[in-house]
């Protein structure tokens, strides 16, 4: 049997390069990936893939309970990445929509799973910053 790679942020940042997804590097030494609508961390823990990121919508707060039925009703459908709406900030009274989805790489990922999983989260993001955007009547500016 084949021992793929060790799984490290390294190997992460190679397929974020890989795929052509800009980067840079966090405060706190992580690795912040964008894409057309929002940006998200992946974090190599172990044997697994986690991405966490932000949708580029600032919604009014007028908006978060139709954000938070849509959703819903992404969900319905499709089982990642899973959305949440934040809490409304003080500061500008709008809240932002969350996204997050793990990967389990239990006997390991090699570089093309790894990529395509990427890939993957990218392109369900978008496709919900789309249907969010539409649904709630908001235009973006990406």
């Amino acid at each position: 049997m084949t021992q793929l790679p060790e799984f490290d942020d390294a190997r992460v940042r190679a397929a974020v390069d890989a795929i052509g997804a800009p980067w840079t590097e966090s405060p706190t030494g992580g690795t912040v990936t964008f894409f057309r609508s929002g940006y998200f961390v992946p974090a190599a823990t172990e044997d697994k893939l986690i991405l966490t990121g932000l949708l580029d919508l600032d919604l009014d707060a007028q908006l978060r309970d139709a954000a938070v039925e849509a959703v819903e009703t992404w969900h319905r459908t499709r089982w990642f990445p899973k959305a949440t709406c934040s809490e409304v900030s003080v500061e500008d009274g709008c809240f932002r929509v969350l996204i997050e989805t793990t990967a389990y790489y239990e006997h390991g990922v090699s570089d093309a799973q790894l990529e395509s999983q990427l890939r993957s989260f990218i392109a369900a993001a978008e496709e919900l910053a789309q249907e969010m955007a539409q649904t709630l009547g908001v235009t973006p500016d990406w």
